[in-house]
C-alpha cells in the first residue's frame, strides 16, 4: 500500500464514529461501551482507574462497573490494587483483551481501506472535510450543552 493511501486511512480512522464499523463486535456482551473501554486501556500509557474510564468515556460510575464486571468475566481485563495507593483499583487489559482490540482495529482499518479504494482520493479528501466539520460541530454543541 502506498504512503498516501496509508495516510488517508489513518486520517479517516480518526474521524469515523466507532459505531459505523461494528464497535459492538469488539465485545458483544458489553456493547460499544465495552469496546470503548478496551480501546481506551490499549491506548493508555499509565494506570487507569475505573473513575478515569468513567470520565474519559462520559459514562456513570455504576455503568462503568457493569462494563468492567462483564469484561473481567470474559477475561479481557484485570483489576488490581494500585501500586501507589493501596486503596485504589487500576484496570489493565489482559493479553486476550489486547488481542481482541487489535483484531477489531485491523478489521476497522480494512473496512476503511476498502472505502478509500472504492471512492478514490478526491472523494476521500471531501469525506475527510465533511467528517472534520461534523466533529467540530459535535464538539461545539457538546460545549454549548455543558455551559447551559
Amino acid at each position: 500500500m502506498d504512503q498516501e493511501k496509508e495516510r488517508m486511512i489513518d486520517e479517516l480512522s480518526e474521524l469515523f464514529p466507532e459505531r459505523r464499523f461494528g464497535a459492538n463486535r469488539v465485545q458483544p456482551d458489553g456493547g460499544s461501551a465495552a469496546g470503548a473501554v478496551m480501546r481506551c486501556l490499549l491506548n493508555s500509557e499509565k494506570s487507569v482507574s475505573p473513575g478515569d474510564l468513567s470520565r474519559e468515556l462520559g459514562v456513570t460510575g455504576p455503568r462503568i462497573t457493569v462494563i468492567l464486571n462483564n469484561l473481567e468475566k470474559l477475561g479481557h481485563i484485570r483489576r488490581s490494587m494500585s501500586e501507589t495507593d493501596r486503596r485504589s483499583v487500576v484496570v489493565t487489559l489482559t493479553e486476550a483483551g489486547r488481542k481482541r482490540v487489535e483484531e477489531y482495529n485491523a478489521h476497522r482499518r480494512s473496512v476503511i481501506a476498502r472505502l478509500v479504494d472504492r471512492i478514490g482520493p478526491e472523494d476521500t479528501q471531501a469525506l475527510k472535510r465533511v467528517l472534520t466539520a461534523a466533529r467540530q460541530m459535535e464538539e461545539e454543541c457538546f460545549l454549548e450543552e455543558k455551559n447551559n
